[in-house]
């Protein structure tokens, strides 16, 4: 230490022996605004000394919007100080409850207290805003304020200290740097420097979130130290970044990122970058490239997101892009909107040769053709010629995801048609994705289809076993859209046993799953399994009411195989009723909605048989009934 700071340290030291000598009494020192200090003023190294020097029995307290440079690392290593940064001070979602509930004496719910400290992460600021709001505003009104206003308020309240305390005073360099870099959700120091041109990131950063510019540090293995601003913070630094700066600048920053983060092979990250920097010729192969990892993991929502920002005509022709999007619009579009799209995805991917591509295509073409009531553009026999065409000529050892797919939905093909079949399928696709160690949801996907399977020829027994590994699978690793199917499943399963009042249990889970997943053709199938179970149940006043509704509404939506199935369920429920008249004005109308040219209805086509031979039993032998009730029997 230079003989110039030396003297003033030992000066000071003397002044603090000589000050706390003559006080016996504990005593708490309060200390506030050491940041606009700076560090060669004779103050600040006088503090500097107290808090090295001061005796037991005097507390120190020290607020400041920055870490000052006293030798804290020292000091904590000694237990003589203790250092609470934004990230201590901010609230958890308990505490925050407690502030609003204790100190401002306003009660919220559980779901309106999650939202609050979402939007504020926590930061005391920014609850003291909501706070004065919410005590202004009727009871009555705060549930609309905290859903709908709340993030503008708090945004215009929150922006305008952000500009005044934290950006204003900062240097020019410091100021563009947090603009700049507010684009990237996690900053590595590496990748920063690398975007912005700018040597000792880690530096800069590390003074960032010493001085307490709402940075956040965290030290990852691999990476080093990441940063990340408050959220509250990044918004008001990317509202400048879409303000300050011009637009050229804006994509120049975006496809760089990209750039970079692409030659990190972090492929989802870099098609984010693309995006916002339209620059659709580079996120293009990166989409084509990571598409069907989102496929294979349920997360069609953001690959849908990726879709819809590209221009709708870069979707023509490129047999990917148009898969994917008919892949992540498959339940909630109509089949028949979807089938061309499939179709011209297959096709493009023959031509090409694109093994993988025609494996996936054809997959979901043979599934959603399932869904599609009326005559199929494609017959549904062509389509598992093919599909067993192509999967004795691939090699094993290729693909193996991409052949459990076509598998299973080989499976759905010939369920109405040959349901043995169907659970070899099932069985085939099941065994691929073991051995080859694919993804959980593929195996239980695939042994539920082989569930399905058992039920249409009534394999109860071995049925049961395979849902009970299922119900196991499931407990590892949930998945929303599998437990649909698992309760659809069960309830059959139930039904098939039975047990009438859990196979209701199982739908009425499985209506709200459909309604709150928008899993429309699911709930079309539910609507049958509803009205058999009312008609087991004996309750065949409301199996003709639900009925007539949906029978109207498929009617008038022009959903004839819907239609032909309801008719059939009402046949029945009419038969068991002993109304045999109209058992079979229901069961000829079903006949006629249903084409027998349609393939997957052929199951439902000779059950029609078999009830229309049991009705027409008494009457006169008919040549056609007899002819469809042989068809029948040896279908079955």
């Amino acid at each position: 230490m230079s003989q110039s700071v030396l003297e003033p340290t030992l000066r000071y030291r003397e002044w603090v022996q000589v000050m706390f000598e003559q006080i016996n009494d504990p005593v708490q020192l309060v200390l506030d605004g050491l940041d606009r200090l700076t560090t060669n003023a004779s103050s600040f190294l006088f503090l500097k000394t107290l808090a090295h020097e001061a005796p037991p029995h005097l507390r120190l307290i020290m607020l400041s919007r920055e870490e000052p440079p006293f030798g804290l690392q020292e000091l904590k290593i000694k237990q003589q100080a203790q250092v609470l940064t934004n990230g201590d001070l901010a609230f958890n979602p308990e505490e925050t409850r407690a502030f609003f509930r204790v100190m401002r004496k306003i009660t919220l719910s559980s779901s309106q207290v999650a939202r609050i400290h979402s939007s504020t992460e926590g930061w005391v600021g920014g609850l003291l805003l909501f706070s004065e709001t919410l005590e202004k505003l009727p009871e009555g009104e705060r549930e609309k304020y905290i859903s709908e206003k709340m993030p503008d308020h708090i945004k215009k309240e929150a922006f305008r200290f952000f500009e005044e305390v934290i950006l204003s005073p900062q240097q020019v360099e410091i100021r563009e740097f947090l603009i700049k870099s507010s684009i990237l959700d996690k900053m590595e120091t590496k990748f920063v420097g690398e975007l912005l041109e700018t040597k000792d990131m880690e530096e800069v950063l590390q003074e960032a979130a010493r001085k307490h510019l709402f940075v956040q540090s965290n030290y990852e293995e691999g990476k080093g130290w990441v940063f990340r601003y408050h959220q509250l913070f990044r918004d008001f630094l990317l509202l400048k970044f879409n303000t300050e700066l011009s637009p050229e600048t804006r994509q120049s920053l975006y496809k760089k990122a990209g750039l970079l983060f692409q030659q990190r092979d972090r492929l989802e990250d870099a098609i984010q970058y693309f995006l916002k920097a339209g620059a659709y010729e580079s996120a293009i192969p990166a989409i084509e490239k990571v598409g069907l990892d989102l496929v294979w993991s349920v997360r069609n929502t953001d690959l849908l997101k990726w879709l819809q920002a590209l221009p709708e005509k870069t979707l023509q022709g490129n047999p990917w892009l148009l898969y994917y999007f008919s892949r992540t619009t498959v339940w909630t579009t109509s089949p028949a909107k979807n089938l061309p799209i499939l179709y011209q995805a297959f096709t493009l991917f023959e031509k090409a040769g694109d093994l993988r591509g025609c494996l996936v295509s054809l997959s979901t073409l043979i599934g959603t053709t399932t869904l599609l009531g009326g005559q199929e553009p494609v017959p549904m026999s062509v389509l598992l010629t093919k599909g067993e065409d192509l999967l004795s000529t691939i090699d094993q050892d290729l693909y193996p995801r991409e052949r459990v797919s076509l598998w299973m939905n080989l499976n759905s093909g010939f369920c109405f048609f040959n349901p043995r079949k169907a659970y070899q399928a099932s069985q085939n696709a099941y065994l691929i994705a073991r051995t080859n160690k694919a993804p959980l949801m593929m195996q239980i996907f695939a042994l539920i289809r082989s569930f399905g399977a058992l039920m249409f020829v009534q394999e109860i027994s071995l049925a049961d076993e395979i849902s009970k590994e299922i119900e196991k699978l499931l407990k590892k690793q949930p998945f929303p859209e599998i437990e649909v199917e698992y309760h659809f499943s069960q309830g059959i399963l139930f039904s098939f046993k039975g047990d009438l009042e859990k196979a209701e249990a199982e739908y009425k889970i499985l209506q709200k799953e459909c309604e709150r997943l928008g899993l429309i053709y699911l709930y079309t199938i539910l609507i049958h399994e509803y009205l058999n179970l009312k008609t087991n149940l004996g309750q065949h006043r409301e199996a003709e009411e639900l009925g007539q509704h949906f029978l109207q509404l498929a009617v008038a939506q022009g959903q004839f195989r819907t239609a032909g199935n309801i008719l059939y369920y009402l046949g029945i429920n009419c038969y068991f009723e002993g109304d045999y008249d109209k058992a079979k004005e229901y069961l000829q109308q079903s006949r006629k909605f249903l084409p027998a040219s349609n393939y997957s209805l052929i199951w439902l086509l000779h059950r029609i048989a078999v009830f229309r031979g049991f009705l027409w039993s008494q009457d006169e032998p008919d040549e056609t009934i007899l002819k469809d009730l042989q068809n029948a029997l040896d279908y079955f």
